[in-house]
């Protein structure tokens, strides 16, 4: 068995050593997600949320979180995609996302959702004109894949207009002590008995950095997010 961490070793790295190799198993990834290695090709890929090719974009796209290769033979057919396609492919949606998860959008026009794209749909409960594009992810539990192309088409649709850069909108990404996902976690639950919506939601949103595809962390923030939703409406009838 190998054992590491994604932030010494990238997982792109790994998968091209694994195809020099020729290597087959079962590479399994914190937080949710295995990748079915034959002959170092991928032949299968699941996270939580997805299967297949974009699950293997969603798997490259990860910074953290341990890893566990185990040697074994997995049943697949073909290769989704040889793999120097898919280290290219994964690159190139990295850029992309990189661009637009700084982004604080908020609705312009509701009316202008295509009808084919029921993923821009979805994530405009959580678009609310102060958070990131990144925290809306975390919301929505879309792959960035998904939400690199719904934001796009929102946007030169008229459905979103970006609204301030995060740094501008004081984004809750100001540099704190690096701190573990379980007590991230623990702080967030104990903010939310205190009441402190926007605290938990912070410290939700940083467990998720760690832990994209973790259930608790998503569950605990679509809380915060309806509590908070809830909030607004109260302090709107007043």
């Amino acid at each position: 068995m190998i054992q590491g961490n994604l932030q010494d070793v990238a997982l792109s790295s790994l998968l091209q050593a694994m195809h020099a190799d020729s290597v087959s198993g079962y590479l399994r990834v914190e937080g949710g997600g295995v990748l079915h290695i034959v002959d170092g090709e991928v032949v299968g890929a699941s996270t939580a949320g997805a299967e297949g090719y974009e699950a293997v974009m969603s798997l490259l796209a990860r910074r953290r979180g341990s890893f566990t290769f185990e040697r074994g033979s997995p049943t697949g057919a073909e290769p989704l995609a040889p793999i120097m396609n898919l280290l290219l492919e994964s690159a190139r949606l990295d850029d992309e996302w990189r661009r637009v998860a700084d982004y604080v959008v908020r609705v312009a026009d509701r009316t202008r959702v295509p009808s084919d794209e029921p993923c821009l749909a979805a994530l405009l409960q959580w678009v609310d004109g102060r958070r990131t594009i990144e925290e809306v992810a975390h919301l929505s539990g879309d792959s960035t894949t998904e939400i690199v192309a719904s934001v796009r088409v929102g946007i030169r649709g008229g459905v979103l207009e970006r609204v301030r850069s995060a740094e501008s909108a004081g984004s809750s990404r100001e540099p704190e002590p690096d701190r573990g996902f379980d007590d991230l976690i623990a702080s967030a639950r104990a903010k939310i008995r205190d009441g402190d919506l926007e605290g938990a939601a912070k410290h939700l949103h940083r467990a998720l950095a760690r832990r994209p595809e973790d259930r608790i962390a998503r569950q605990n923030l679509r809380r915060v997010a309806s509590l908070l939703s809830s909030r607004s409406r109260r302090s709107s009838n007043q």
